[in-house]
Order: structure tokens, then C-alpha cells, then sequence
């Protein structure tokens, strides 16, 4: 409730998703040149490790999920056997295997790009350090 004498109003409105991405693409614009190079090699180091454990566990998901479907049409459609049931199998084990094969892959990868993006991100984050002082 407001007193009688009170005046003015705050009010405070966070930005929203389309104004974060605006206002960072601003002030990527005014960071140092020395450090633009660093920050885009650490993106791209981010981007690669992150794809290059996706994609190939898409592809072991896809091959799985099409040998399931196909064992199971043997297995049904075409009543054959002693194709479809080991299909199946071949395609649920490549299914049960595809999130620990992509948590692997990203172990791995997190162990051969992090060094570098740690040593990168240390050295931009030493450099703002600086400048604020």
C-alpha cells in the first residue's frame, strides 16, 4: 500500500531472449580486437566438441532404430524368423547403446578440447581482470 505523500513507481522488467542475444551481439562488437580471435576460437572449439559426439550417436540411433523396424517387419510381415529376430536384437542393442556411446563420445572429446578451452577462457577472463583494475 502507498502512503499518501509517496511518490513515483519502480519498476524493473528483465530482458528478454531476442534483447540478451541483442544487447551481447552489441558489446561483442566493442570488445577488444586482441580478444575476438581467442572468444571465437573457444566457440568454435564448444561447437565442435558438442557435434562431434552428436552426430555420430544420431547415426548409431538411426542405424538402430531401421535394423529394429526391419527385423520386426521380417519378423511379422514376412515371417521370417530366423532373419527378423536377430535384426531386432542387433537393432535394440544399437538403441540401448546410443546414449552411453554419446555420453562417451563427449567424455572424450571434453577431455581432448578442454585444456585448450580452459587455457583460452583463462586467458580472456586474466585480461578483463586487468582492465578493471
Amino acid at each position: 500500500m502507498r502512503n499518501k505523500g509517496e511518490k513515483g513507481s519502480y519498476s524493473y522488467r528483465a530482458p528478454t531472449d531476442k534483447e540478451r542475444k541483442e544487447i551481447e551481439a552489441i558489446r561483442e562488437k566493442y570488445l577488444d580486437t586482441n580478444m575476438a580471435p581467442t572468444l571465437t576460437r573457444i566457440k568454435k572449439l564448444d561447437r565442435m566438441a558438442r557435434r562431434l559426439a552428436f552426430y555420430p550417436a544420431l547415426i548409431v540411433g538411426l542405424l538402430g532404430f531401421c535394423a529394429f523396424g526391419l527385423g520386426m517387419a521380417f519378423c511379422l510381415e514376412w515371417k521370417i524368423l530366423h532373419v527378423g529376430i536377430p535384426l531386432t536384437i542387433v537393432g535394440i542393442l544399437l538403441l540401448l547403446l546410443t546414449v552411453p556411446f554419446h555420453t562417451f563420445l563427449g567424455r572424450v572429446l571434453k577431455r581432448r578440447f578442454g585444456p585448450e578451452i580452459l587455457s583460452l577462457s583463462g586467458k580472456i577472463l586474466q585480461e578483463e581482470e586487468k582492465k578493471e583494475e
